[in-house]
């Protein structure tokens, strides 16, 4: 049994709704997906007692010494190849959730979106799970 989250890519996300929905069948991540399923990560995983660490960005990763430049740079490059819907919400509201709930705007502005489309947030960030749960938004658990 693992004591990591198993990805599941066959799930509704607020952005995008489905990544199955951008990322055609021949596209180079289902190839990385497949053959990270492969790979046995044991030797690596039992260094850790509970999930592992959370996703970190490339230049905490390359300070860490966990990551090259060159790995950071290949990881930026794939980023801009994301596909992104940018969607207009109401920043009075969010300016609002920012102050009632005393968060950066940043966190209100993915709560406020969460809100007006409908739509499950999904993160990382334990603080904002329980903020964004306050607002009434749905949470969608990250299989990683």
């Amino acid at each position: 049994m693992s004591i990591f989250k198993e990805v599941k890519t066959d799930i509704d996300y607020l952005f995008p709704k489905s990544i199955r929905n951008y990322l055609p069948d021949d596209h180079k991540a289902w190839i990385f997906h497949d053959i990270f399923k492969t790979i046995d990560i044991s030797s690596i995983t039992k260094q850790y007692s509970s999930g592992g660490r959370e996703v970190n960005n490339p230049s905490a990763m390359m300070k860490q010494g966990r990551i090259t430049l060159e790995d950071a740079r290949t990881a930026v490059n794939e980023y801009y190849n994301i596909p992104v819907k940018f969607i207009d919400i109401d920043l009075k509201k969010a300016l609002d959730l920012s102050k009632k709930l005393n968060i950066y705007a940043y966190d209100a502005y993915f709560i406020q979106c969460a809100l007006e489309s409908q739509q499950p947030l999904i993160t990382l960030d334990t603080s904002l799970i329980n903020k964004a749960e306050s607002a009434g938004v749905e949470i969608r658990e990250v299989a990683l």
